[in-house]
């Protein structure tokens, strides 16, 4: 409250100064148009008094006329750097003037803009710290069932038979000496690591599986050369054209799960070197080797549109969207651990249907606010399971004994998101297509200092729009679906 009045004092204060200002500059010009026309008067009666001077005195007249001359060049050189300097200084004034005027409104647009974000900043904060104090308060028990980590229980698990297959397919590709690789492609938290798990299970069991997670950022050559010969445990070589060799005259064939392509790469000058190396590695040695590669989707879209990345890989696998049920089944299974029984209030939807008589009371009744709260929830979130647990535990309104209350209305207003400043959601765009991003990489990115760079992304992330991890700055949970949502809409995302 405090904080409000005072800018409104200062705005009050700065309309003020406008207005003085603009009446000195109104003064000012008035006071030069009677300065010229007080001396043209002046100049006009000097001159008739020399006239009158030199006709009473006819004897002098050739010394007269020569003063006069002399007197005369001498005036019309003051006369006119009089006049020279008069707008001269007229218009340095006024610029002058117009210059402080312009930064008065400037000043009172910076404060303004500021009092009207505030209630952003508010909201931000506000829906943060009431979501985690919301899912904080559930029983810890249903919280841990939930934890956003990749899975390895198959009680969990939803299978996708249909990216399964295609990975079966291309691994009977290569075992008949085709080439063969795979890239799996993925937001994060859409169930990458998870697939890979149930295929190391049920697929590559006759196989040797190498897996590489390359939690780290990696930029340079030697560094990754470094990491693949110990993975292989071929040691001592020292660049990967000497492991390319080495795994090419090796006996055995292997399976090569890598990890987060996307931390080979930054956003900035030959910050692809790396990257397109290691692509080139990949192809000399898929005969040896079947890769599986994971990508985070808005790095993948950003590479194909920067280096064509697509080109490299036989098989591309874009994780699609759960359908309703599954979406459904994937969540109830962790519930169903749980003990309790789930009420659905109603929503709108089921509130008309109802007064229309489409439905009636009993079981067609329940089923069908389920089925429009589970259709909702899946909109909500795209396909993507980590956000729809998380919306999912917000939605859950209260718990008793046997049984949890659901609120199906998972709408939420996100459009003050839209009024967060230029940097901001630049920022947040390229912490999306790499996932998480480190203060340095910011800097390099943005080509600013380190110290800019630190102020930024720990003012996003008091407001919670992002959260630092071991790795970097990852946009939060919370966030996630309606940043994409809006960075879309005004194409930093494609």
């Amino acid at each position: 409250g405090g904080s409000k009045e005072a800018k409104a004092i200062i705005l009050k204060g700065f309309n003020r100064s406008i207005d003085l200002v603009k009446n000195a500059a109104s003064e000012t010009s008035e006071i030069a148009r009677n300065g010229s026309e007080q001396l043209l008067e002046s100049t006009a009666e000097f001159e008739d008094r020399i006239n009158r001077f030199v006709s009473r005195k006819n004897l002098l007249d050739l010394k007269i006329r020569h003063s006069w001359a002399n007197k005369t060049k001498k005036y019309k050189e003051i006369t006119k750097k009089i006049f020279t300097f008069i707008p001269q200084l007229t218009t340095k004034l006024f610029s002058f003037l117009s210059n402080m005027i312009k930064r008065i409104f400037i000043s009172k647009k910076e404060i303004e803009i500021e009092y009207k974000n505030e209630s952003t900043q508010e909201k931000l904060i506000n829906y943060f710290y009431n979501t985690k104090e919301q899912i904080s308060k559930l029983p810890y028990v249903y919280q841990r069932l939930f934890q956003f980590e990749p899975l390895a229980d198959e009680r969990f698990y939803t299978e996708r038979n249909h990216e399964k297959e295609i990975f079966k397919q291309e691994f009977l590709k290569w075992q008949n000496g085709y080439n063969a690789n795979v890239a799996l492609i993925g937001e994060c938290g859409s169930g990458k690591t998870t697939l890979l798990n149930f295929l190391i299970k049920k697929l590559f069991k006759s196989h040797e599986v190498l897996r590489l997670n390359i939690t780290e950022k990696i930029y340079d050559e030697e560094k990754l050369t470094s990491i693949l010969d110990k993975s292989f445990k071929i040691y001592k070589t020292e660049n990967l054209e000497q492991l390319e060799q080495k795994i090419n005259e090796d006996e055995r064939n292997i399976v090569c799960i890598f990890e987060n392509l996307h931390n080979l790469f930054y956003r900035g000058v030959r910050g692809f070197n790396t990257l397109e190396r290691f692509l080139r590695f990949v192809l000399s040695t898929q005969q040896k080797i079947f890769w599986m590669i994971t990508c985070d989707l808005y790095g993948w879209n950003y590479l194909d549109r920067v280096i064509k990345i697509e080109k490299h890989f036989q098989k591309i696998v874009k994780l699609g969207k759960f359908l309703p049920d599954e979406l459904a089944n994937t969540i109830l299974k962790r519930h169903c651990i749980s003990g309790y029984n789930i009420v659905i209030e109603n929503n709108e939807q089921v509130k008309k249907d109802r007064k229309s008589k489409k439905i009636s009371d009993g079981e067609s009744y329940q089923k069908q606010k389920e089925e429009i709260f589970w259709q909702e929830l899946n909109e909500l979130s795209e396909g993507n399971i980590s956000i729809a647990m998380l919306y999912w535990l917000k939605a859950i309104k209260e718990f008793s004994q046997d049984k949890i209350i659901v609120n199906p209305d998972t709408s939420y207003d996100y459009s003050f998101l839209d009024k967060l400043g230029s940097d901001e959601l630049f920022t947040l765009g390229a912490i999306l297509q790499h996932e998480t991003l480190s203060i340095e990489d910011h800097a390099k990115i943005f080509r600013q200092e380190k110290s800019q760079s630190i102020l930024q992304l720990n003012r996003m992330c008091n407001k919670g729009l992002i959260e630092q991890s071991k790795f970097g700055y990852k946009i939060h949970p919370f966030y996630y679906r309606p940043l994409i949502q809006i960075l879309e809409s005004k194409n930093i995302l494609h």
